[in-house]
């Protein structure tokens, strides 16, 4: 262990009963490695239907920019200007798309499902490119904040029963993998 900068070969145990630790110190010490394991949790890589998504924190923004475009195309008024602007991504356009978008703009619910068949390129994490549709990007996308809602809510629960224990064997028998 390391105190104020110096390698101590006790344990926990020891430093606390010649008070160089406090059992409140040792609670905190024990929940900030319950967050790093919160963190691995959420930013763990994702399998989808076989095809793994490195879902780190900086990946988010990917994810992102394409919920806002379904957000943002379904919620223009302006046929023109999703048409443009899907010409600009550069996606696999379908046949027949301009007409499609001119036809239902006022329906919201067909304009967002046109938007969500667009194809995209996507890079997984073995650095292959995979092709998948804005929709299921999308639902990738809430599979993983559903994935660490939940982790969160795992964390919040041990995290708590960490701090109301009342000796070091108590919290020496907390663990979470």
């Amino acid at each position: 262990k390391i105190i104020a900068g110096k390698i101590v070969d006790k344990t926990t145990k020891e430093l606390i009963e010649e008070g160089t630790l406090t059992l409140e110190d040792t609670k905190h010490q024990k929940r900030r490695s319950f967050r790093q394991i919160l963190l691995n949790k959420i930013y763990a890589d994702f399998d989808y239907n076989g095809k793994i998504f490195q879902m780190g924190e900086a990946d988010e923004i990917n994810f992102l920019r394409v919920k806002s475009a379904i957000d943002i195309a379904t919620t223009s008024n302006d046929p023109k200007a999703i048409i443009e602007d899907v010409k600009y991504l550069k996606v696999e356009v379908p046949a027949g798309f301009e007409e499609k978008i001119k036809a239902i703009i006022k329906d919201k619910v067909t304009l967002s499902e046109v938007v969500q068949d667009l194809k995209i390129n996507w890079r997984l994490k073995d650095n292959s490119v995979d092709s998948f549709t804005f929709g299921e990007i999308n639902h990738i996308y809430l599979l993983w904040i559903l994935r660490g809602t939940a982790a969160q809510e795992e964390y919040t629960t041990i995290a708590t029963k960490t701090m109301k224990v009342k000796s070091l064997e108590e919290l020496e028998s907390i663990e979470w993998k």
